[in-house]
């Protein structure tokens, strides 16, 4: 269900930016596949507006460049480690400093995340979180 959700958010946002249906200019105009807002097919209860932003201010202790990725889906193997769904990664990015600071929108149906913070060298175990929502804020230090 999440992974619908996830995708039909993005199809909603993208049919948005369809542009100029002119045909003139550097768009490619009238040879595009256009979807109509009555095509496309809403799952029962979702609401959109039920979307919030997530402000995300992490601060781990180390001076090395790393890297973030937050994820919507993710699995536990039969051992206890979780694995990422890279598919459905929400924000990513450098985190300088031990420092990182962003937003995102969850929506409803996300009712939690994977926070992974990855040395740049591979040789050690990221940085795993998981954390629930709904938050308005999501806060992590170590």
């Amino acid at each position: 269900m999440r992974k619908i959700l996830i995708s039909l958010s993005l199809a909603i946002a993208l049919s948005g930016c369809g542009g100029d249906d002119s045909g003139g200019g550097t768009g490619g105009g009238g040879s595009e596949n256009k979807v109509t807002f009555d095509q496309i097919v809403i799952p029962s209860g979702f609401n959109l507006r039920s979307s919030y932003p997530v402000m995300l201010d992490i601060a781990l202790n180390s001076n090395e460049l790393m890297y973030l990725n937050v994820y919507g889906s993710y699995r536990h193997t039969h051992n206890g480690e979780i694995v990422a769904d890279t598919s459905s990664r929400i924000i990513a990015g450098q985190i300088k400093d031990g420092q990182f600071k962003g937003k995102f929108t969850a929506t409803s149906g996300l009712d939690s995340v994977l926070v992974e913070a990855w040395f740049l060298d591979g040789t050690r175990i990221p940085f795993r979180q998981v954390v629930q929502l709904p938050q308005e804020s999501i806060t992590i230090r170590n």
